[in-house]
């Protein structure tokens, strides 16, 4: 039997359906039906073949088109989406003839790219068979469009959703998926015609790291008498050149030139000489008769000191390359010169002379950090970190994961990739001769760091300093930093030719370069190969070798501190775990990973470590042995704790205190109880948590071995917290003393923590500048060690702190950009409450009552889902304030009822005094006067008492 040719490809998908065909069959005569369905299969021959598509499958009243193949586009998202506005718009005049008002006629569509395997079809499967997961989310796409309404995900779009106009974006939930997908309702057209304006929409980087080929372009302007005609910028798509050029506009202009745009495009609605006739039609005076190559001709050089500037060259057509080079041969240089901009470096023009040529470089790391904080509000330093090594310095990319992060549509710790991106790699990769496309296929499956010996033992031979040039021409492949490597331009321009990768072809070339590093580890060093022997050997489907060289390099990287790293050895050893041959070889490797795991979290917790660690609990559960039961919910316990899930964190952890007391293991109940008080705080019980902590901390004090006293510290540490939140101001500072004296090392990374509480604990009293000094040491900390949530809670802190000693509302702003950073759903959310009390205090003060309520909202939630309080009588005060602000006394009454209710359940005489304050300001406003002021006394007294300034709210 002959096998079925196949292809891996990214590709784009339009789904569209006659909305309600049950009725309108049922209510339209047989013939009529048919009509409708023959009328709305000639639109659809008619319309997707324009715009580039082919048309799958024709199945009763849907169909199935897809774009970007056979044929690369890297705007098959928008050629898809064009083409569904075209059809939905054909339908009115089908919609005329056979609608009514009670069976009208609408269509809806549904968009999606990516990667499917496509095998030549039959008369049953259609032209080709498309499978994959991104034809069934196209479909639910589809399901979820309103009547008329065309969905389009917005990864497949990215940058050129600004060509189209469109409603607020919306979430569906794939089947099979766990995070939602943002779609847009796309409306119309926006008028757009460029991808330059398109992206200017959503915010530019600033223009910066440009000044040598600045200087070079001011040179030959000034000098046009004397130099070639033509200026080429050049650079690979996303660098800046539209950019660049939008400046030489301004600067030409200014100058004195009449500056003549246009512009180059793919699309196959592009007409022959379209770049010039957009230019003389810009140009003062009458805009040409007609487009003919004379009129156009006769414009341009009827004008003085013309400056042509035209982007998107390497899309010109022939016509318009023989055009521009009989209008240089007939111009004077100076007063017709011409600007163009191109993704080839080819820029010769029979007659005119050889073009003097820039080339845009990447930005720099200074440019891109600059560039990146010039686009996100107070950005998280792990966000800055990922998108200035994603980036590549390409401003493209710093523009897109900016937005994404910015909007939430990407977290810190997920591929921020989209659909838009892998296209335009798949499309210049498809470009390439057969050779380039190989060694590309090689150099990705390595990695994004290329080793010259490693790729030249399989490749066969050193590389072709000639195919390198290519490959660095088309933005692929460059000189590695250090001497002897190559590395791709962007990691994520690796990862998306690697994802369009077959799986079994993965696995050949993963094996081929695993058996050359095991050849080379005796020579090269081991340790030095550890990482990738891991790698190659689980992604080569070695079963018990991939297992053990990933628990190896995640051992080595544990005790580096590369924590992110280990967390990824680990994570791919579990998936490796059912290789093993034995029952009791894969018990004992399940117990050392649910520990080795454990460590590698507990620094940086996240939410999705809770499902690796029940994985290995299931795993272990097979086997019924207490010991590792009992760690198991010990280390859930502890990650739930680190990620705010205080009650889940009780659960857990008491479900371990029962093993432990069960089995008589002193030496782990002592430890499990210090967690659970711990837990029990941040979950609400706040006396139950003290009266734990006062039971067991002088046991605690007693520690000599560095884990213990790490362990000691940090509980004294939580409890000083706990009684500077209660009030209890004089003993959280001797409990902070008596952390400090038994941790004894500054330099621990357990440091942080503690500082963070006492920073927190500042801040409750009413300390600005020492809770700011504290919290920077946390944020210093906190960056090279890379614990996120100690970073962002520090920078929280600070932004706070400094809001209340200045009252600017540019700081407040600066707190709010940070509390949307818990916002995204991968983050931790210890103690959150508290920074969401924060905002709502801060957005009331500056009168931005809406955004007060979101955060109320989820100082609301906080407290429901995970018992965590510490924002509750701080936020109701505020929302009281704001209510009384407005005159609505009624309403501040029942707030300040709930601050309260809130500070008796926190056992809070500190918060409790704040709600006297506002009480007396309540009852002065109802003018009771004698009692506004015995309450103010009283409450006076109260923060005398706990050494505390009696500070109000904003």
């Amino acid at each position: 039997m002959q096998a079925i040719r196949q292809e891996r490809r990214l590709a784009t998908l339009l789904f569209s359906d006659l909305t309600n065909s049950t009725a309108l069959a049922a209510g339209l005569e047989p013939e009529q039906f048919v009509e409708v369905i023959e009328q709305i299969r000639a639109i659809a021959h008619r319309v997707i073949p324009a715009h580039g598509g082919d048309i799958l499958r024709v199945d009763g009243d849907g169909m199935l088109c897809l774009f970007g193949y056979p044929d690369v586009h890297e705007d098959a998202g928008r050629r898809a989406t064009e083409a569904a506005l075209d059809m939905h718009a054909a339908m009115a005049a089908i919609a005329a003839v056979f609608g009514t008002s009670d069976l009208p006629l609408m269509l809806h569509s549904g968009i999606h790219a990516g990667m499917v395997l496509i095998r030549e079809g039959d008369l049953v499967r259609g032209k080709y068979e498309v499978l994959g997961d991104a034809t069934n989310v196209a479909a639910r796409v589809c399901d979820a469009a309103a009547p008329g309404e065309i969905l389009v995900s917005a990864e497949t779009l990215g940058a050129e959703r600004h060509f189209f106009t469109v409603a607020e974006a919306r979430a569906i939930h794939p089947r099979g998926h766990q995070a939602p997908l943002e779609c847009l309702a796309v409306t119309g057209r926006s008028g757009i015609a460029r991808r330059f304006e398109a992206r200017a929409r959503a915010g530019l980087t600033p223009f910066q790291g440009r000044d040598a080929e600045w200087e070079a372009f001011t040179r030959w302007l000034a000098a046009r008498r004397s130099r070639p005609a033509v200026l080429g910028l050049h650079g690979p798509a996303g660098i800046g050149k539209s950019r660049f050029l939008s400046r030489i506009a301004a600067h030409a202009a200014a100058a004195g030139w009449n500056v003549a745009p246009g512009y180059c495009e793919a699309y196959l609605s592009a007409r022959p000489l379209q770049a010039f006739a957009q230019a003389a039609a810009s140009l003062p005076g009458e805009p040409p008769a007609a487009d003919t190559p004379e009129a156009v001709r006769a414009a341009l050089l009827a004008g003085s000191q013309v400056l042509l500037v035209i982007d998107d060259w390497q899309w010109a057509d022939d016509a318009s390359r023989d055009f521009l080079a009989d209008l240089l041969r007939d111009a004077d240089p100076a007063r017709l010169a011409c600007v163009l901009a191109s993704r080839e470096s080819g820029f010769d023009f029979p007659g005119s002379g050889e073009a003097e040529v820039l080339a845009l470089a990447p930005l720099g790391r200074d440019a891109t950090l600059a560039a990146i904080e010039a686009l996100l509000a107070s950005p998280d330093p792990f966000v800055v970190d990922r998108i200035e090594r994603a980036s590549g310095g390409s401003p493209l990319l710093i523009e897109e994961l900016c937005h994404a992060f910015a909007t939430g549509t990407a977290a810190p710790d997920r591929d921020p990739r989209g659909a838009w991106f892998d296209q335009a790699v798949q499309s210049r990769f498809d470009r390439l001769e057969r050779t380039d496309r190989d060694l590309l296929k090689l150099a990705a499956v390595i990695g994004h760091i290329v080793p010259g010996w490693l790729i030249e033992s399989l490749h066969g031979a050193r590389l072709d300093p000639a195919q390198l040039e290519r490959l660095q021409e088309v933005d692929f492949l460059f000189p590695g930093d250090t001497p002897g490597t190559y590395r791709f331009k962007h990691g994520l321009t690796r990862d998306a030719l690697y994802a369009g990768l077959g799986r079994d072809e993965r696995r050949l070339l993963h094996a081929e370069v695993l058996a050359v590093i095991e050849a080379a580890s005796a020579a090269r060093g081991r340790e030095a190969l550890l990482d990738a022997l891991a790698y190659h050997a689980v992604a080569a489907g070695r079963g018990a070798t991939g297992l053990a060289y990933a628990i190896e390099a995640g051992d080595a990287a544990l005790t580096a501190g590369a924590l992110d790293r280990a967390q990824g050895h680990y994570l791919a050893a579990l998936d490796l775990l059912g290789r093993l041959p034995t029952p009791e070889a894969q018990r004992e490797a399940g117990w050392a990973l649910l520990n080795k795991f454990g460590l590698a979290c507990i620094v940086d917790p996240a939410p999705d470590q809770l499902a690796v660690l029940e994985r290995l609990r299931e795993v272990l559960a097979v086997y019924g042995q207490a010991r590792n039961m009992q760690r198991a919910e010990y280390w859930l316990g502890l990650i739930a704790y680190g990620v705010g899930l205080g009650k889940r964190s009780v659960r857990h952890l008491e479900a371990a205190l029962a093993r432990a007391e069960a089995s008589g293991r002193e030496g782990d109940i002592l430890l499990i109880r210090t967690k659970l008080a711990h837990s029990r705080f941040a979950s609400g019980q706040v006396a139950a948590a003290a009266a734990q902590f006062e039971a067991d901390l002088p046991r605690l004090a007693a520690a000599t071995t560095r884990n213990e006293r790490e362990v000691a510290a940090y509980a004294h540490a939580g409890f000083a917290f706990l009684n500077a939140q209660s009030g209890h101001h004089a003993r959280a500072a001797a409990l902070f003393a008596e952390a400090d004296r038994i941790l004894a090392d500054p330099e621990s990374a357990m440091n942080a923590s503690i500082l963070l509480y006492r920073s927190a604990a500042l801040i409750t009293q009413g300390s600005w500048e020492a809770a700011m000094a504290a919290a920077g040491a946390v944020i210093a900390v906190s960056h090279r060690s890379r614990a996120r949530m100690q970073n962002r809670t520090a920078r929280a802190q600070t932004a706070y702190a400094r809001w209340r000693l200045t009252g600017d509302p540019q700081d407040a702003a600066a707190l709010e950009a940070v509390a949307r950073e818990f916002l995204t759903g991968s983050n931790s959310l210890q103690h959150v409450s508290m920074v969401f009390g924060w905002v709502t205090e801060a957005m009331v003060a500056v009168g931005d009552i809406p955004r007060a309520r979101l955060y109320m909202g989820q100082v609301i939630s906080r407290a429901r889902i995970a018992g965590d309080r510490l924002g509750e009588a701080m936020g109701w005060r505020a929302m009281a304030r704001a209510a009384l602000a407005a005159g609505d006394e009624k309403r501040a009454a029942r707030y300040l009822g709930f601050a309260r209710r809130a500070a008796a359940l926190r056992v809070s005489a500190s918060e409790a005094a704040h709600n006297d304050m506002l009480a007396a300001e309540l009852l002065a406003a109802q003018g009771n006067a004698a009692e506004a002021a015995r309450l103010r006394d009283a409450a006076t007294a109260a923060f005398a008492r706990m050494e505390m300034p009696a500070f109000t709210s904003r």
